[in-house]
């Protein structure tokens, strides 16, 4: 899980979900106009966006009952990248992201990095519709699928003005339904709409809370909790920025002194649009 060389697993979200439930609670609404969000792909349009993000990662190991667990160093690594998305003729745009290992610390001293390392890597690629959802996703699972589809998303009904709309719903991991899916809630707030450069620019606040107790080697469990703001051009369709902070706890069944018995991860994301002759 923590192979440097492996960029795929550090920026993350889930490939093959499927989803169970959707059901939403307006929590509150002070105007009466809801508003609904959506990306535009007119034929021969190209997005790019930068990103940046800073994983921290610590393990926590075993002790006596009656103390703390034993913490390891903080290990961080902070990649950059692109996502890139080219509009299709059926209405929908394919995108991909290519990503590249800048440094890597340990007890905040910047290690070297190998030429292999360096090497910037195509992580993941689908397609994607005016909602947000993915299709034909292909890359690694979970992280790099939740991450992507959070800083592209948009918000699953139409909003009003200071509304809260919270999601409940249970999604699958992979294709095998057999095993039990993830669960949890997600909550969109429209904070603000206002003009600026002559566009309208809507404000949204997106909260997740995620639970997966599907089995995978030695993860009993794997939780998300994160916020992530966006700001959204309504005359355009399209997303002008994004950041997330998100924190990630896998308990694992290891109860040896040498072996961890959790990783929590703390992601820092950043994507900014870069192109703007379109």
């Amino acid at each position: 899980m923590h192979s440097s060389g492996n960029i795929c697993k550090r920026i993350a979200w889930i490939a093959g979900f499927f989803l169970l439930s959707t059901g939403e609670v307006p929590v509150r609404s002070d105007v009466e106009k809801a508003l609904e969000i959506r990306w535009r792909f007119p034929q021969e349009r190209f997005w790019e966006y930068r990103l940046v993000q800073t994983a921290r990662i610590q393990n926590y190991y075993p002790s006596d009952p009656e103390k703390p667990d034993r913490r390891s160093p903080v290990h961080t690594e902070t990649t950059q990248g692109v996502i890139s998305l080219k509009t299709l003729d059926d209405g929908n745009t394919y995108g991909d992201i290519v990503l590249e290992l800048k440094d890597i610390r340990e007890k905040n001293q910047s290690l070297l990095l190998s030429e292999a390392q360096k090497i910037p890597q195509k992580v993941c690629r689908f397609i994607m519709s005016a909602d947000g959802t993915m299709e034909q996703y292909s890359g690694p699972l979970k992280e790099t699928y939740i991450i992507t589809r959070l800083i592209l998303g948009v918000p699953l009904q139409r909003m009003k003005l200071n509304e809260v709309r919270v999601f409940p719903f249970s999604i699958y991991t992979d294709r095998d339904e057999s095993r039990s899916p993830m669960t949890g809630t997600i909550s969109h707030e429209l904070r603000s709409l206002e003009r600026h450069d002559n566009r309208s620019i809507a404000q949204i606040v997106t909260t997740i809370d995620l639970v997966d107790r599907s089995t995978e080697g030695k993860v009993i469990e794997n939780t998300w909790k994160g916020t992530g703001t966006s700001l959204f051009d309504i005359d355009t369709g399209c997303l002008e920025t994004a950041s997330w902070s998100i924190a990630q706890k896998q308990k694992l069944s290891g109860t040896a002194p040498e072996e961890p018995n959790m990783i929590v991860q703390i992601f820092d994301i950043t994507a900014a649009r870069s192109n703007r002759s379109n």
